[in-house]
């Protein structure tokens, strides 16, 4: 495991499960699932596949093509909406990264 960046930043998850997030550009697994249920911070690690993409609201930007990223960050629930094309009545989660590792076989 190399370690390949460390910086802070929010990643807004949109459609969420106990196993897995997912949105258009990433599918990030996270283990243990049983942090969702706690809608508290939590510090946590997860596997992100594929691509990240640059977003305006995003306070650092980052890739990943190709390769697994293994992530630290905190978890938390907010009520409100940060960007306008959120949807307003729902939950939003929010990812803080702390560290991220590039790895090539995450199993």
């Amino acid at each position: 495991m190399i370690k390949i960046n460390s910086f802070s930043g929010v990643i807004k998850i949109l459609e969420d499960s106990y196993h897995s997030l997912v949105t258009k550009d990433a599918k990030i697994i996270i283990a243990p699932a049983s942090i969702i249920y706690k809608k508290q911070c939590k510090q946590i690690s997860m596997i992100v596949w594929k691509h990240l993409e640059y977003q305006k609201h995003l306070k650092d930007r980052f890739f990943v093509s190709n390769k697994y990223l293994l992530v630290e960050g905190y978890l938390s629930f907010k009520h409100k909406a940060i960007i306008s094309n959120m949807p307003k009545k729902k939950k939003h989660l929010l990812l803080k990264i702390t560290k991220a590792y590039e790895i090539y076989k995450p199993f």
